[in-house]
């Protein structure tokens, strides 16, 4: 019966040497049952562990990706306005180029035509600078929308990355409380063909007290 029961693997689940789960099996005592008994509660007691630290993580990652899917949504929604008023700018500047080009033509037209006429050139002239001006403050404006449109796309890869570790973390705690599980299992079955042999062996002794005690009147 013994050689039908993998000792190595009880003592290496349950922490206990393998001499005494032999002698257990030779001759069963209440200490030794009982010490095989409380080793096999305390991995009971670590199974639960595991599994309720499971579903704390599961909590809290679902809590962790609401909550990054709502910073996504934000930072998308920033993003995209941010890209929008980029466009927007582009448009103003081309549309700007366009119109200091145009004014620079006319005051070249203006300069070979009619020399004299300063106080016409003085006024081209103002208002060239003005659009020159206004080309550089929005090349500043459009400088600063996309390094803001820079930094919330490191935003949002960060807060993607976070969700993939959390969900990284899960995936190996359920590996774990697989394996947990199924060494559960199989301890419960070790354990009742353990006792089921020992109450036979008790039987048996209990037959052969009786032959002894028989032969003896």
């Amino acid at each position: 019966m013994a050689a039908d029961i993998d000792v190595r693997s009880i003592a290496t689940f349950t922490s206990l040497p393998e001499s005494s789960l032999n002698s257990l099996l030779d001759t069963p005592t209440v200490d030794v049952i009982k010490t095989l008994l409380q080793s096999i509660e305390k991995k009971a007691k670590e199974h639960e562990q595991t599994k309720s630290q499971k579903v704390k993580l599961e909590v809290e990652l679902e809590t962790v990706v609401r909550t990054n899917e709502s910073k996504s949504k934000v930072l998308q929604n920033s993003r995209d306005k941010a890209l929008a008023d980029v466009s927007k700018l582009r448009e103003d500047l081309q549309s700007a180029e366009s119109t200091r080009a145009q004014a620079q033509l006319e005051l070249e037209r203006i300069q070979q035509s009619i020399e004299s006429e300063s106080t016409e050139t003085a006024t081209l002239r103002s208002r060239i600078n003005s659009l020159e001006a206004s080309h550089r403050d929005t090349l500043s404006l459009l400088d600063s929308k996309s390094k803001e449109i820079d930094r919330l796309s490191q935003d949002l890869t960060a807060e993607h990355a976070k969700v993939v570790d959390l969900r990284r973390q899960v995936s190996t705690l359920e590996q774990t409380n697989q394996q947990v599980t199924s060494a559960a299992t199989s301890a419960k079955f070790k354990q009742a063909s353990l006792e089921n042999e020992i109450a036979i062996q008790k039987k048996v002794h209990r037959l052969v007290r009786r032959g002894t005690q028989s032969k003896d009147r």
